[in-house]
């Protein structure tokens, strides 16, 4: 995706310049950001000027390159303040006496400015004598606001009708649909289309499209959170509830797509256990599509926000289930060597044992055995390989059948036991057939049968099967590449490019692995990344002894 959307301005930029406008970066979700890395990477090759605006506080990590200049935006000094109170007056003056004390009181932000100026117009001190503004009634500590937020809350106070329609939009968040707007206000359309219309003329919010297709936008987030706090917290839970509930019943759309938005709503409202469902939902949802990053926020929140809660068996599964989740995310994110995926797995093991063994510990047991494996810690895998099949035996449970199948199948590889492997690759095999693919989807970063595929054709190469090898790694990789699992695709090609060093195709390996980088560098799944400099030194020589003969 971000490739795709990086090709697009490369298109534009060959049909005229480009002026890209990249506005309050501080405030931008991980994955915007690393499409922005990749745009000013680029930018240098292309005629393309990109400007970026962000508050003191975020450092970008291009800050410092030649083709990047950093302009620090400083307060406005008093000649631009007046030019500034101009343009909102259209030109006509102000009394000094006011005009000073919406400078002094701005202290030159612009957004202050424009705001306070607004608020002494709207307050009805001052009156209109043609070229300008003259003092109407004696000047009160109120007229002019003490603050930006004073100053919002001063204005929408002077618009009773529409303070309503702001506040549940500031409880909807920074931009809001006439749709979602319509369905929670629960007022006729004729009062709503009128509110919003005084909302838009005071510049409050911006409009884009007609309703009942228009999305509006608070004029700055310090707006949205001005009118946000007018409310009582009583009144606040009330809207939240009431949000959850329309985006249930009606935007089902929402509901599934962005989980994130109606857990944040559960969170401030009276549904806590809903809260952390849905920021789970919104977390797996973003490991199926490689955003981690994004993955482990939504489940630190869930977890931070479980911390409210009694103690309970509830809340333990609450706990135990966000944690496996967590793990897998820290894993595709930073890699098994890393200490925190360590620690995940560890507290989600006590869990479970507090717990009396429940279904999760097959995840829990299956996520503690990859890392030590991958950290080569081969004695531990091994003993936590057996425990999982025991544990699937002894409940008859197929799913811990197959996973301990696939992990004791991809130790004993490990350990030369190839008859061992092949035989539990194959149990394991014809026991995946009698389940979903849902039903281990949540369970491991990757999909067992294509992994036990890959083993059994590791095994059949080393009892000397070369053929059905094989098949069986290139089915291996027919399956990988249309699940599309990310890391179970990085698995395919790893154990393919196994293959061919084993029978010494260099070529074909080195094609494979340099569609593994791809892989990794678009999925973002660097745990592979060492894969990199292996394989590199294992095939290179070949290469190179070919081509002098």
């Amino acid at each position: 995706m971000l490739q795709a959307l990086l090709a697009r301005v490369e298109c534009l930029a060959t049909k005229q310049p480009v002026l890209m406008i990249w506005e309050d970066v501080h405030w931008s979700d991980p994955t915007s950001r690393e499409l922005l890395d990749l745009t000013v990477d680029r930018v240098p090759f292309l005629p393309v000027l990109l400007i970026v605006t962000y508050r003191p506080g975020f450092s970008p990590p291009w800050v410092g390159r030649s083709h990047v200049i950093l302009l620090t935006l400083n307060r406005l000094p008093p000649p631009r303040c007046a030019e500034m109170i101009a343009s909102v007056t259209a030109g006509k003056a102000l009394p000094k006496e006011v005009a000073h004390r919406i400078n002094d009181r701005a202290d030159g932000v612009p957004l202050f400015i424009e705001e306070l100026t607004k608020a002494v117009l709207e307050s009805g001190a001052l009156t209109d004598i043609g070229d300008h503004y003259a003092i109407a009634l004696p000047l009160q500590p109120l007229v002019i606001p003490t603050s930006l937020n004073a100053s919002l809350v001063a204005r929408l106070s002077r618009l009773p009708p529409v303070r309503e329609v702001a506040q549940i939009g500031a409880s909807l968040g920074r931009q809001f649909s006439y749709e979602l707007m319509s369905s929670v206000a629960q007022m006729s359309r004729q009062q709503l289309d009128y509110a919003l219309a005084q909302l838009e003329a005071s510049e409050l919010i911006f409009r884009r499209g007609v309703p009942p297709e228009a999305e509006y936008t608070f004029k700055h987030a310090l707006v949205q959170d001005a009118a946000y706090s007018t409310l009582l917290r009583s009144r606040r839970r009330q809207l939240h509830s009431r949000i959850v509930g329309v985006l249930e019943a009606e935007f089902s759309d929402i509901v599934t797509n962005h989980p994130e938005f109606i857990a944040e709503h559960c969170a401030k409202s009276s549904v806590p256990e809903k809260a952390i469902g849905y920021w789970l939902s919104a977390a797996r949802r973003e490991i199926g599509r490689s955003a981690t990053t994004e993955a482990i926020m939504h489940l630190q929140k869930a977890l931070q926000f479980l911390v409210s809660l009694p103690d309970s068996v509830s809340r333990q599964n609450y706990e135990l289930n966000l944690l496996i989740a967590l793990g897998q995310a820290q894993i595709a994110s930073k890699g098994y060597a890393a200490s925190d995926p360590t620690q995940t797995y560890a507290r989600a093991r006590e869990i479970c044992e507090r717990l009396g063994s429940p279904p999760q510990l097959v995840s829990v047991i299956d996520g503690q055995w990859s890392i030590a494996t991958l950290q080569g810690h081969l004695t531990l895998a091994q003993q936590l390989a057996k425990k999982l099949l025991e544990f699937g035996e002894a409940r008859s449970d197929t799913l811990g059948i197959v996973m301990g199948c696939q992990d004791c199948g991809d130790t004993g590889l490990l350990l030369g036991q190839y008859t061992a492997a092949r035989d539990l690759s194959l149990r394991g095999l014809e026991l995946c057939r009698s389940l979903e693919r849902s039903t281990y989807a949540g369970i491991a970063l990757e999909d067992p049968m294509v992994l036990m595929r890959a083993n059994l054709a590791v095994a059949l190469m080393y009892l000397g099967h070369l053929d059905q090898a094989r098949e069986q790694i290139e089915t291996a990789r027919a399956e990988a590449l249309r699940f599309t699992q990310p890391v179970t695709v990085g698995w395919a090609l790893f154990f393919s490019i196994r293959f061919q060093l084993a029978i010494h195709a260099y070529d074909v390996a080195l094609r494979l692995l340099d569609d593994l980088l791809r892989q990794i560098h678009q999925r973002g799944i660097y745990l592979f990344g060492s894969s990199e400099t292996y394989f590199e030194v294992n095939v290179s020589p070949h290469l190179e002894t070919r081509k002098s003969v």
